[in-house]
């Protein structure tokens, strides 16, 4: 019996109730620039990232998701779908902004602002919130890798929109495995109970 408790203490301590939640993180706008070197203006844009709410870091005030459980999409109005590796989606509570760059404390390629930013920690469903697009691009910050080839934004509207759509929590592994075994311990103490 002792050695039974201790194995679920255990459990207990390194399994907790960790839970992962997938979550898509979708930046939207109108901008300017090129795509593969083709030429587009003041067409609409929308920026999805995939990821998962257990792989959010940091301390407040700065929380990144680097992440992506599949890869990042990038949509402008008359262009196929383009995909993009090496993105991440950031929060910096402290200027009350979301945004999308490279790496951690890298060049940012979209910044978006609204007060709703300054407690948000990229975890929950959010918005849609109408947000301030703010204009990231010198030298190169408006140019990456894509699918398409290079995706260059050289100008964008001030109009933007931020949205958080969170999935239903999924239990990790260790929670499961605790929720198993304390099921098992219940059904042998019933059966050790029986005349």
């Amino acid at each position: 019996m002792r050695r039974c408790l201790s194995v679920i203490a255990l459990l207990l301590l390194l399994g907790g109730t960790a839970q992962a939640s997938p979550i898509t993180y979708v930046l939207s706008g109108t901008g300017s620039g090129t795509v593969d070197g083709e030429e587009f203006t003041d067409l609409s844009f929308t920026f999805s990232f995939f990821g998962d709410t257990a792989n959010v870091v940091g301390p407040s005030p700065f929380f990144t998701n680097e992440v992506a459980t599949s890869p990042a999409t990038l949509q402008i109005t008359g262009f196929p779908l383009a995909t993009l590796s090496g993105v991440l989606v950031f929060d910096f509570q402290t200027n009350s902004v979301v945004g999308i760059e490279r790496c951690a404390f890298c060049e940012d390629i979209f910044d978006l602002a609204a007060p709703a930013f300054s407690t948000y920690d990229l975890t929950t469903a959010l918005g849609p919130i109408p947000a301030t697009l703010l204009s990231t691009l010198s030298d190169s910050q408006g140019l990456f890798s894509s699918s398409l080839g290079d995706i260059e934004f050289t100008s964008y509207a001030q109009d933007g929109t931020f949205e958080a759509q969170g999935g239903a929590p999924v239990p990790e592994p260790a929670s499961l495995l605790l929720l198993g075994t304390g099921l098992a311990a219940v059904a042998r103490r019933r059966l050790m109970q029986r005349p």
